[in-house]
């Protein structure tokens, strides 16, 4: 990810879900802007900036995915993101009711970086999105640079 991570882009169909989940994710007091589209083609235009978004700020974004979706599917969206030059070095992170081992193999081939099957139980899915906002925001923090000598500690 090059650069802080300003936007997370959640590409979710289902309204209620994609409720749920981002109000999950931003009481994980996650400093990026959560972005909702419910389709593949919307999230294209996101990120080519296109269409309504043409006058979207350049960003570090990360994509939080559901595989099915209208007008373009999760799996073709995720092999246009990670063929196209300007989108392929974003990170996807697939979040699906999809548990098939040859979509998860196919999501990882066509470069995802993470793979989380929504859990069908309500506690469970929302214990998911708490990890998920958990692990964006470790993976969002830049590293500390290397210091002269070795680190000090006061007690």
């Amino acid at each position: 990810m090059a650069g802080r991570l300003e936007t997370i882009l959640l590409v979710e169909d289902d309204p209620a879900q994609a409720e749920l989940i981002s109000l999950h994710l931003e009481l994980g007091n996650l400093p990026q802007q959560i972005v909702h589209v419910p389709d593949g083609r919307e999230a294209l235009e996101f990120l080519e900036r296109q269409g309504r978004y043409r006058d979207r700020q350049a960003g570090s974004v990360l994509v939080l995915l559901d595989l099915k979706l209208p007008c373009v599917d999760g799996l073709e969206l995720l092999r246009q993101i990670k063929s196209q030059p300007k989108t392929r070095q974003t990170p996807v992170v697939v979040f699906t009711a999809e548990d098939n081992p040859r979509v998860i193999q196919e999501c990882y081939e066509l470069g995802c970086s993470l793979y989380v099957p929504k859990p069908f139980l309500l506690e469970e899915f929302l214990n998911t999105i708490e990890r998920l906002a958990g692990m964006i925001q470790a993976a969002a923090v830049p590293p500390e640079p290397a210091s002269a000598g070795p680190p000090s500690f006061s007690i």
